[in-house]
């Protein structure tokens, strides 16, 4: 079996030493470059407004979901 220092398993980076420093900053990225496309819809004129309306739902109907799953309560 090879061994490397880092390997992807389910989408998480796992490094051989249990250090995730490098995964947070590729999570804290992803998300960056998520929220810099959702900011160029929200300011395109040519987006409609029922649009941006539920694209504004939308994420917040998941950070409400993400903080259930957090909380334990998500499902009960």
């Amino acid at each position: 079996m090879n061994t490397g220092t880092s390997y992807k398993l389910l989408g998480a980076l796992i490094t051989s030493d249990g250090y995730s420093k490098d995964e947070i900053k590729r999570r804290i990225s992803l998300g960056k470059a998520a929220m810099v496309i959702l900011a160029r819809i929200m300011r395109d004129s040519g987006v409609a407004t029922n649009t941006q309306v539920k694209l504004v739902q939308s994420s917040h109907q998941y950070s409400m979901d993400v903080k259930a799953v957090r909380s334990g309560t998500k499902g009960t």
